[in-house]
C-alpha cells in the first residue's frame, strides 16, 4: 500500500490476523496534530520511528 492511502491502511490494520507496523507513512508529517490524526485514523499495531528521517529524536 502506497503512502497516503489512510483508508486502505486502516482497513488492513483492522482486518489482518498479522500485526501491521506503520513506517514511511509518518515521514514528512511534522505537525503534531497531523501525526495524531494519521495514527487515530489508521490505528496501526506498531509504528517504526526513524529519527534521522523525522528531524531527530524530538521529531519522533
Amino acid at each position: 500500500i502506497r503512502a497516503g492511502q489512510w483508508d486502505e491502511m486502516s482497513r488492513l490494520c483492522g482486518s489482518s490476523p498479522l500485526s501491521i507496523a506503520l513506517d514511511e507513512e509518518l515521514i514528512g508529517i511534522h505537525n503534531f496534530t497531523e501525526k495524531r490524526a494519521l495514527l487515530d485514523a489508521i490505528r496501526p499495531q506498531y509504528i517504526i520511528l526513524k529519527p534521522s528521517l523525522h528531524g531527530g529524536i524530538s521529531g519522533c
